[in-house]
């Protein structure tokens, strides 16, 4: 058995079927994940730090995990088109891109940031 194939990646028919067939294998893991991912949030609200990029892992994880356990619902029980794998896809993507901002953020925005409220700072003291 081949773990992971490509050609059934990029396969459009295979990924916009309505109701997958076959058993899915991962349905253990996918439901591990995504209360791990909610696990975290729940972990990431006691930690200390930025507010603002707090909120955003916050959120990003709450969100990821939320998604995940109703795509896994949705394929679990076979609901056409809910439990497609483009919407698995789709969910992976759109946490990519998530992810990417809040990396920007946390490497660019915050430096600023930080940069300009030394640069405040050191003028109050002056006048």
């Amino acid at each position: 058995m081949e773990f992971f194939d490509l050609n059934k990646l990029f396969n459009w028919s295979r990924l916009a079927d309505p109701v997958p067939r076959g058993d899915w294998q991962f349905i253990w893991w996918a439901i591990g994940i995504s209360v791990g991912l909610i696990i975290l949030a729940i972990v990431r609200a006691f930690w200390p730090g930025d507010l603002i990029l707090k909120h955003k892992t916050e959120a990003w994880l709450w969100t990821l995990g939320i998604c995940s356990l109703i795509l896994t619902f949705f394929r679990w029980q076979a609901i056409p088109y809910f439990s497609s794998r483009i919407l698995w896809l789709a969910l992976t993507l759109w946490a990519l891109i998530w992810l990417l901002l809040i990396i920007y953020y946390r490497q660019v925005k915050l430096k600023q940031n930080k940069l300009k409220l030394k640069a405040e700072q050191r003028r109050k003291k002056y006048l």
